[in-house]
């Protein structure tokens, strides 16, 4: 079972489009990277790399590409939700890299080089380690059989709104959304700014694509926030005529789904129920500890403990976490 939340659906609504893709890679890949590839070549690959063990953990975007000299690379775009870092992020990282190497081989292809790419909007620093580092060694000779390798991270708490929408970036899309994803846990802030972020795309809201857009920004905001549709009505000033109707719609939809008061106690339910699940498959679990962790209403212990449990060896680990 997969968890489904906002902040996934928000990812792969906005960069599963190649032109935001494109001026994300632009803005935000490394130059020695980007001058390697060849943009005109990116494709979107619709195929899902993600097993039973990572889908609770990644979504997936993956774009195949040609670089300079007529190879042809996959570049993995994985978003990471959560609120703060993830302790082993190369494990899980390197399980995903070897499903696509897996499907490569099945296609009697040889394995693609692969560019993890980890999209960060969490409300701490991201602390980027090697992998060697998780290993309680000092002996350069013994580290050599540790399969170490890189990730490229963007870390929205490093930018500043002003640089995410001052240049850094061409598309409203892409501005929007990284703004949105980066403001997403401060409610208060988010209101302040709200029109300034949204007037972003006032001329974007004029394109068909521009209004599923918009769709899909308010859809994130009210289904990840506790912000009320008439707090945002107040916010938001359009004055284009398709663009108001088609805020007042999403609203109206939004309204009829009962997500106004917002959805986190069912996604928290979710995230109950996928960790019971894991832990009775893994350890087995005991009613005790079923009950422990339904009483459980803080996200990021839930979180956390998703996280451990693919590399935990004891449930005592997990336990201890939710606690």
């Amino acid at each position: 079972m997969k968890v489904q939340n906002p902040h996934d659906r928000f990812f792969k609504e906005l960069f599963s489009i190649r032109e935001n893709a494109l001026d994300f890679i632009n803005g935000a890949f490394p130059v020695e990277i980007r001058d390697r590839i060849v943009l005109e070549s990116l494709k979107l690959d619709t195929s899902s790399y993600t097993d039973e063990k990572l889908d609770e953990y990644f979504s997936d975007i993956v774009y195949t590409c040609n670089i300079k000299g007529g190879e042809e690379i996959k570049i993995s775009l994985l978003f990471e939700h959560k609120s703060y870092p993830v302790k082993y992020i190369h494990f899980q990282l390197l399980r995903y890299m070897l499903n696509i190497w897996e499907s490569n081989i099945k296609q009697n292809t040889d394995p693609q080089l692969v560019i993890p790419m980890i999209i960060y909007h969490g409300k701490s620093g991201w602390n980027k380690r090697e992998m060697s580092d998780y290993f309680n060694s000092k002996d350069k000779w013994l580290l050599k059989f540790v399969p170490d390798f890189d990730y490229l991270l963007t870390d929205l708490s490093s930018y500043t709104d002003s640089q995410i929408k001052d240049g850094t970036f061409k598309r409203a899309a892409i501005e929007i959304g990284l703004l949105m994803e980066k403001n997403i846990f401060n409610e208060k802030k988010l209101v302040t700014h709200l029109k300034e972020i949204i007037n972003i795309g006032r001329l974007y809201y004029k394109e068909e694509e521009g209004l599923r857009f918009l769709e899909s920004v308010l859809r994130y905001l009210f289904s990840s926030t506790e912000i009320t549709v008439n707090t945002a009505l107040e916010c938001i000033e359009i004055t284009d005529g398709r663009a108001r109707e088609n805020l007042m719609t999403t609203a109206d939809k939004l309204m009829e789904k009962g997500i106004e008061i917002g959805i986190e106690k069912g996604t928290l339910l979710d995230k109950k129920e996928v960790l019971i699940n894991q832990i009775t498959r893994k350890f087995g679990i005991s009613e005790d500890d079923r009950v422990l962790i339904m009483a459980i209403e803080d996200k990021s212990k839930l979180d956390l403990a998703l996280d451990e449990i693919l590399f935990a060896e004891s449930k005592d680990v997990l336990m201890e976490i939710l606690r």
